[in-house]
């Protein structure tokens, strides 16, 4: 599989998954928080790393909305990435085939991404994901919420 068909293959589960696409990544939103995902292409190898950034509304002040900068910014109010033993679906260097990638990536959405962002999308549930351990904060972060 090659670069441009991965992406079209994780766009494709990620809208079918109900994220909306925008400038190159894809997202949900509710009232408290956005929540967005983004492949980043490794510097080193065909490579890409699934980064999950969110947006809580109102901590420090912060009001965000979708836009280009939102989506392109390198840093959202709390950042992580799928599980390291998902990494090798989107490691364009190996051998499975691309019936067992798509699989892998609509099994990870079913079974971590789906819970995960549902739960991100409310301070709550992100406050249940830092109690489990699914999810790194800053204490700062965490006093705001």
């Amino acid at each position: 599989m090659d670069k441009e068909l991965l992406k079209k293959l994780f766009s494709t589960i990620a809208v079918e998954n109900n994220f909306k696409k925008a400038y190159g990544s894809w997202y949900k939103e509710s009232e408290e928080c956005i929540v967005v995902l983004e492949l980043q292409r490794s510097y080193y190898s065909i490579l890409y790393y699934l980064n999950i950034r969110i947006y809580i509304q109102g901590v420090f002040d912060q009001k965000y909305t979708v836009n280009k900068y939102l989506i392109k910014t390198d840093i959202g109010t709390l950042d992580t990435r799928i599980p390291k033993e998902s990494g090798y679906l989107f490691d364009l260097e190996n051998n499975i085939s691309d019936q067992a990638r798509e699989k892998g990536i609509k099994d990870l959405f079913i079974d971590f991404i789906n819970p995960f962002v549902e739960k991100a999308l409310t301070r709550e549930g992100i406050k249940y994901l830092v109690k489990k351990d699914l999810l790194d904060y800053l204490p700062p972060v965490m006093e705001q919420i």
